[in-house]
């Protein structure tokens, strides 16, 4: 087997990916009254905090129920190594160890401020930036996963992420990201206008949720073979059961986290930002909205 560790002890002698040192990132303001943890001088704008660890794991749960794995490229063994970008608490990555055994999964996040201790011994939980370059060679990694990082990465910086993900990924490797662009499709005006808020916003910080529908040509541009995108629609609301109810109540999680944030930005008060939360929340119950996430995925040719 590949020795990791060795390899980690020897990683910062390789010179073969460029650091970016002059990327653009917004500049996002935090309110006074604000009482959730940022990461400071990041792009990202979900808090990390306790409270924030808490709705990352709760947020993998969901996707399990709903998906029913926790992959949906078709990955098989052998799998030497897999690296997870964004792991967070690193929940994803501890799952996959326990999945494939015989792999090493490395999880890397921009802090280790939410790391978990894995309970598997093949799981390694590090540093690592993909905006900034990640600290590895040229095709590493035989799987190579990404989910839900549209908060952190701007417009302009999508482009070389997946420049970036596609370069630590071996031949006949493969590659998935999974992102969802909108709180809930077909709800009503309630939602509408919470969801304008959150786009004007993220707009005029440097992010468009509209590129997660983009996935899989971002993908092809970087040369990537048999890619396909999935949607996954997921119930929202209590209609809907015990996933719906579990949808809902990390929407609004969400929504929440964000709070301080964009309610200062978008210059209404946050006992507004909460009504306005609260008549969300009962409208998914009367029009059985769904949140599609977006799973795209390709393979790295051998050529």
């Amino acid at each position: 087997m590949f020795c990791f560790k060795w390899f980690w002890r020897r990683k910062k002698q390789t010179t073969s990916f460029d650091p970016w040192e002059n990327v653009t990132t917004a500049k996002i303001p935090q309110p006074l009254q604000d009482s959730r943890q940022y990461l400071e001088n990041s792009t990202y704008q979900l808090p990390k905090d306790a409270e924030e660890d808490v709705r990352l794991d709760f947020q993998h749960h969901v996707l399990f129920h709903a998906i029913g794995n926790h992959y949906v490229a078709p990955i098989s063994p052998p799998l030497p190594l897999i690296l997870d970008v964004g792991t967070g608490t690193g929940i994803w990555a501890n799952e996959m160890a326990r999945l494939f055994p015989d792999a090493v999964v490395v999880g890397i996040d921009l802090t280790n401020r939410s790391f978990k201790e894995p309970t598997r011994p093949n799981c390694l939980l590090r540093l690592g930036n993909v905006v900034n370059g990640l600290p590895f060679p040229d095709e590493l990694f035989s799987y190579t996963h990404q989910r839900l990082l549209v908060a952190g990465i701007t417009a302009e910086n999508w482009p070389r992420v997946i420049r970036e993900l596609v370069r630590v990924t071996r031949k006949n490797g493969w590659l998935e990201l999974i992102e969802a662009s909108s709180l809930a499709e077909g709800a009503g005006p309630a939602t509408a206008r919470v969801q304008e808020v959150l786009e004007t916003v993220s707009r005029s910080l440097g992010f468009d949720g509209e590129l997660v529908r983009h996935l899989g040509d971002l993908l092809r541009q970087e040369g990537l073979q048999n890619v396909e995108v999935q949607p996954i629609p997921i119930p929202v609301g209590e209609w809907a059961g015990r996933v719906g109810s579990m949808m809902k109540r990390d929407l609004l999680a969400v929504v929440s986290a964000l709070k301080g944030r964009y309610s200062a930005q978008a210059g209404i008060s946050e006992q507004e930002f909460d009504e306005m939360i609260r008549l969300m929340a009962q409208e998914w119950e009367v029009y059985r909205p769904a949140c599609v996430f977006y799973a795209a995925y390709g393979k790295r040719g051998d050529a």
